[in-house]
């Protein structure tokens, strides 16, 4: 754990999500659960790097974060599942730019933050790598992902997104917090290299497997 998460530990004490034990969100022997689950995943052609299979115990910890707010949980499983190898593997994809996926306006509203932003400023500090805040955005209102089959996911999000030019000429990896079909992931890769951009990656704290599980909303 690194020293200022243990700093923050100890000036704001919490209870860990799983075994209610203080003084962190995450304790070390929970969030051990997590570790060692990173995989290599294809979506639509693109490469990317996911940290752990979306199964209970991720849903509630991303729950907590997605929907309660503690974005503590979300820099700690980038910042302790992220290892030296992880970091090595991102760092082939050789990106000099890390773009968020866009939030919905309905879920920014709700929640007042983009879960995907988080995820990404924290991954680009590990990674030393710039980010561009809210450099993709939703151009009209789709509907929710996680209640549409495989074929409407894609249809939902084709031409969706819209993409700042200040990505052209820029390697970009795109970050989400889930990924399940990669609609997202793909509508996104269309709208950065519509301004120039180039995608060459992409990365994601959890993957679903469809057979298993619904993902949170987005």
């Amino acid at each position: 754990m690194r020293l200022s998460q243990q700093i923050l530990d100890l000036l704001l004490p919490t209870d860990c999500l799983f075994c209610e034990k203080p003084p962190s969100v995450l304790c070390e022997v929970c969030l051990s659960k997590f570790k060692n689950r990173s995989r290599a995943v294809q979506r639509a052609g693109l490469s990317g790097l996911v940290l752990c299979e979306f199964d209970a115990e991720v849903s509630l910890a991303l729950s907590a974060f997605k929907e309660r707010g503690q974005f503590a949980i979300a820099r700690l499983l980038v910042d302790e599942l992220v290892s030296d190898k992880q970091l090595s593997q991102l760092l082939c994809f050789e990106a000099d730019t890390i773009v968020a996926i866009a939030s919905s306006k309905a879920s920014f509203a709700k929640r007042g933050f983009s879960p995907a932003q988080i995820v990404a400023a924290t991954l680009g500090r590990r990674l030393g790598l710039p980010t561009l805040p809210n450099a993709l955005a939703l151009n009209r209102v789709t509907a929710d992902q996680a209640a549409l089959a495989v074929d409407g996911r894609a249809t939902n999000l084709v031409g969706a997104m819209t993409c700042s030019t200040s990505v052209a000429g820029r390697r970009v990896l795109l970050v989400d917090d889930i990924v399940t079909t990669g609609a997202s992931v793909t509508e996104g890769a269309r709208a950065v290299e519509a301004v120039g951009g180039r995608v060459v990656g992409f990365f994601a704290i959890a993957e679903t497997l469809l057979r298993n599980c619904t993902p949170i909303e987005k």
